[in-house]
C-alpha cells in the first residue's frame, strides 16, 4: 500500500512539475458520423494504431435532398453556451418558411439558438462554403431524424460530455 502512495504522489509532483511530460496520457479520440443512419461514433485511438469503441450517439444529420459534406476532416474550435450568428440565408429561410424573425446575433439562453449548449467547428465546408459543425440543439424530438439545415445535432447533455474529452484537432470522419 505505501509503494501505491509513494507512486502516486509522484505522478502528483511530476504532474505539476513537468505538466508537458504528461500529454502522453491524454487519451486521443476520433468521430465517424454515419449520416444516413444517424448515428456517430466516438472511438479511443490505441497506441498501435487500432481504435476502440467508446460509444455511439443517435444525432440528427442534413434532411436527405441536402448535399453534406463527407471525408475527413478535423474540429477546429469548441465552444460552450455559444452566441449564434445565423447566415443571412438561414435568416431569409426562418422567416420564409417558419415566420420566425431571426436577428443576426442569437445569445446562448435564447430560444431562438438552434446551436444549443455547444458547438465544435469542424473543417469540413458546406456547398455554400459555411461552417459544418456538430452542436446542440433546442428540440430533441429531431434527434435521430434526418432532419437539419446541414449540421450534426446531439443532445445537449451528451454534447456537453463530448466537448470535455475531444481536443482542437480531433479527426472526424463524414460518411454518407
Amino acid at each position: 500500500m505505501g509503494n501505491i502512495r509513494i507512486s502516486v504522489c509522484l505522478l502528483l509532483f511530476s504532474a505539476i512539475i513537468f505538466p508537458q511530460r504528461l500529454n502522453c496520457l491524454e487519451a486521443k479520440y476520433s468521430l465517424e458520423i454515419h449520416t444516413s443512419r444517424c448515428v456517430m461514433q466516438l472511438y479511443i485511438l490505441k497506441g498501435d494504431g487500432s481504435q476502440s469503441l467508446v460509444r455511439a450517439y443517435n444525432v440528427a444529420t442534413a434532411a436527405p435532398r441536402l448535399p453534406r459534406p463527407l471525408g475527413r476532416g478535423v474540429i477546429t474550435n469548441i465552444e460552450l453556451d455559444p452566441w449564434w450568428y445565423p447566415t443571412e440565408y438561414t435568416r431569409w429561410y426562418f422567416y420564409t418558411k417558419k415566420r420566425i424573425h431571426l436577428p443576426s446575433r442569437v445569445p446562448p439562453e435564447s430560444k431562438l439558438n438552434y446551436m444549443g449548449r455547444f458547438k465544435m467547428s469542424l473543417s469540413h465546408r458546406t456547398c455554400r462554403g459555411n461552417i459544418y459543425r456538430i452542436h446542440g440543439n433546442n428540440d430533441k424530438s429531431k434527434i435521430g431524424k434526418r432532419v437539419t439545415g446541414g449540421c450534426i445535432r446531439m443532445h445537449n447533455y451528451e454534447g456537453l460530455e463530448l466537448a470535455s474529452k475531444l481536443k482542437i484537432g480531433t479527426e472526424v470522419n463524414i460518411h454518407p
